[in-house]
């Protein structure tokens, strides 16, 4: 499953590719990042991430303090609400990098004029490596 959309993935690039250059005289700049350095590496990234550890902690706490005056029914359904709002906050703060990391791309792309920007586990070959620009501007 994950071979074929890959394949996929690299028949729609090809042809936004193709689109490109017979659209444009200009030759097409690729720019790559590598997503994984990105989360690694960036100072955002770990921010949020201790934000979450954080949430967590606190949420697991409420849970201990509550859990010599509760049933085991109630409990449950505290541990229930807990997850939700775990789950609730980590996808606000997700989405919150998301969009701090479109940004970043799209600002190191549009300064070193980039028209593409990849997945660098997508390009065997080729391309410009942006992610150290992208990792900066997440600062």
């Amino acid at each position: 499953m994950k071979q074929i959309l890959q394949l996929l993935v690299a028949l729609f690039l090809g042809l936004i590719i193709g689109i490109l250059l017979s659209d444009s005289q200009s030759a097409v700049e690729i720019g790559l990042v590598n997503m994984g350095k990105i989360v690694d590496e960036s100072p955002k990234a770990h921010e949020l991430n201790q934000q979450l550890s954080e949430m967590y902690q606190l949420l697991l706490a409420e849970i201990q303090e509550q859990r010599e005056r509760l049933s085991d029914e109630e409990l449950a359904e505290v541990e229930k609400a807990a997850y939700a709002q775990y789950l609730e906050y980590r996808e606000q703060l997700e989405s919150q990098f998301q969009q701090a990391l479109d940004q970043a791309i799209a600002d190191a792309a549009e300064a070193d004029n980039i028209h593409i920007v990849l997945d660098k586990e997508l390009v065997r070959y080729g391309g410009k490596d942006l992610t150290n620009k992208v990792i900066k501007r997440l600062e």
